[in-house]
């Protein structure tokens, strides 16, 4: 009998902030290793998988595919807002015509299924895809769904969540379509190298590491506050901090590195820390649970977000998984206080690393991109 021909184009989708993107390369990776392991089984007709993404203009967003040969697809994007803005009536426009732009690309490739992995760039695939009646599967990393998954996940095939406690945050005519399979995660973090993370910042120390980070664009708030606490923590530790493109400080000090954004070296810097400040951003926690590093986390206020980074870090804490500041009442000094608080505590940091592993998902990726390979052989309802 004849074998049947399996369709094997992925078109994936995500973006606004790194955070977006670095998850789905994790599932395209995955899927490569998944389908490059079936072949000469179900997918004899099509042995190679084909992919693309569908990005928004930004620059970083493109240089980032670009870099590791991922063909990519521009389209317009508008943020959507849950408060009244004159910007909405732009974004609207702008939404519409990403919408047209995905719609074309969606007839031009004809993929068997879209992947959305958030983010306001996403909404205008989904649509093309709902349009197209292509299957679509999406994957939030949120603990609780954001304003594009929760329109999203009406015409989804499935939603993919981060935590089995997320699943009370989806309506009950949703929880059929839910899977929990993790956040995932860049696997290079499990094989961070201490010595070749202190080789890129050229020195050799015994002093207790810190690093602190604001996602890919930096966190001026932050910023702003540990700037403060340098002089004095610079004078026990050793400083590493990810300021973002749109922030610096004239701060020197041996015992200091400013770097605007760490990509490649970044599982080695985290292998030699000690400890780690950052925001509360889906995949950044998630990358540091995977390896089990005591977190004092920020969350970005209400104020100028959904608020999602709070219940994040929220989570985080009830399971004693991070230590939480609010950004509103943080001080330098409170800052400076709560990092050499858990430095000095060995115990401390040792319990708050392995509660933050406990809550990790190994082989988050290669369940997600399980579910994509099983999706488009029409084996997963």
């Amino acid at each position: 009998m004849k074998e049947k021909s399996v369709k094997s184009v992925i078109a994936f989708t995500g973006g606004g902030s790194a955070g977006h993107i670095i998850p789905g390369l994790a599932v395209i990776d995955a899927c490569k290793e998944i389908w490059n392991e079936s072949v000469g089984e179900k997918c004899v007709m099509n042995p190679d998988l084909t992919y693309f993404w569908i990005c928004s203009r930004k620059k970083s967003e493109r240089a980032l595919l670009d870099d590791l040969g991922i063909q990519t697809y521009t389209i317009h994007a508008g943020k959507l807002r849950r408060y009244f803005s004159l910007k909405n009536v732009i974004d609207f426009f702008s939404v519409l015509a990403g919408t047209l732009e995905a719609l074309w690309i969606m007839i031009k490739r004809k993929p068997a299924l879209l992947f959305s992995k958030g983010g306001y760039v996403s909404l205008p695939p989904v649509l093309a895809a709902g349009i197209c009646r292509i299957p679509i599967v999406i994957h939030e990393s949120d603990y609780d769904p954001g304003l594009t998954t929760r329109f999203s996940m009406r015409i989804a095939s499935a939603i993919l969540i981060p935590y089995k406690a997320s699943m009370a945050c989806y309506p009950r005519k949703y929880q059929s379509k839910l899977v929990v399979t993790g956040n995932p995660v860049r696997k290079e973090l499990l094989f961070g190298s201490k010595e070749k993370g202190l080789a890129y910042c050229g020195v050799k120390t015994e002093l207790p590491v810190v690093l602190v980070l604001g996602g890919s664009l930096g966190a001026i708030g932050i910023n702003k506050i540990f700037e403060g606490c340098l002089e004095s923590l610079t004078e026990k530790y050793f400083v590493i901090h990810q300021t973002g493109e749109h922030w610096s400080t004239d701060f020197r000090h041996e015992n200091y590195r400013q770097y605007s954004y760490l990509g490649k070296p970044l599982a080695d810097i985290i292998a030699m820390s000690d400890l780690v400040v950052s925001r509360a951003g889906a995949g950044a926690i998630s990358e540091l649970a995977l390896v089990g590093k005591p977190m004092i986390l920020i969350p970005l206020s209400s104020a100028v977000s959904r608020g999602d980074q709070i219940r994040n870090a929220a989570y985080f804490e009830y399971e004693g998984a991070a230590v939480v500041i609010k950004e509103k009442i943080i001080t330098s000094e409170g800052l400076k206080n709560a990092i050499i608080a858990l430095a000095e505590d060995p115990e401390k940091r040792k319990t708050l690393g392995g509660h933050a592993a406990s809550l990790s998902v190994p082989g988050a990726a290669a369940a997600a991109a399980g579910i994509l390979i099983a999706k488009i052989r029409g084996e997963f309802v």
